[in-house]
């Protein structure tokens, strides 16, 4: 078990960190809060300890298929036994994953999976319905793969979409290098 979300490898800088903590702040006890990809945990952990620093009683869901890299264990690993008892951990693709929560109940929603428009486009599609009015819906890497374009085709006007925080932070891949940042809006 790591001590901090610090010590894990992964992405969860302070425009992330920013965004949850305005979560927490702004939903009540008995909340549902959902993170669609975790990878090996980072923000995940974050988020554990924040809601439990909080006192405040959050449902915490966390949703991955785990086939990236092979990291469910080293997930598991970093956030140790106690922090997993506090999540419910699904372990499904985001979509399919979206089935298993009723319209109009979630209050907020990080999404962070597979980074291309028409992925974007789905998680938007399928968990938009869960999520209260009034709730916050959030994702990662808003500039990774021209995201914008799909909330133009989603009819999302742009000026609904607030950055959490003017951070911004370039991410070198093989396909060249990126501006990421943060996004949410409320339904």
């Amino acid at each position: 078990m790591k001590n901090t979300y610090k010590e894990i490898d992964g992405w969860c800088e302070e425009e992330i960190t920013t965004l949850y903590d305005k979560a927490i702040k702004e939903f009540k006890d008995d909340s549902i809060f959902v993170e669609l990809g975790c990878y090996k945990g980072k923000s995940t952990c974050y988020m554990i300890d924040a809601i439990k620093k909080s006192n405040k009683k959050i449902h915490f869901y966390v949703v991955d298929n785990f086939s990236l890299e092979d990291v469910e264990n080293e997930f598991k690993e970093n956030l140790g036994e106690e922090r997993l008892k506090s999540i419910t951990l699904i372990n499904e693709d985001s979509l399919t994953a979206s089935k298993y929560f009723t319209n109009n109940s979630i209050d907020f929603i990080f999404i962070d999976t597979i980074h291309n428009a028409e992925q974007l486009s789905n998680e938007l599609y399928y968990w938009n319905p869960k999520i209260k009015e009034n709730g916050l819906i959030s994702g990662h890497d808003f500039t990774h793969c021209d995201l914008k374009n799909t909330f133009d085709i989603l009819d999302i006007p742009l000026y609904n979409v607030i950055f959490s925080h003017l951070i911004h932070y370039e991410c070198t891949t093989s396909k060249g290098t990126f501006r990421n940042n943060s996004w949410w809006y409320i339904k």
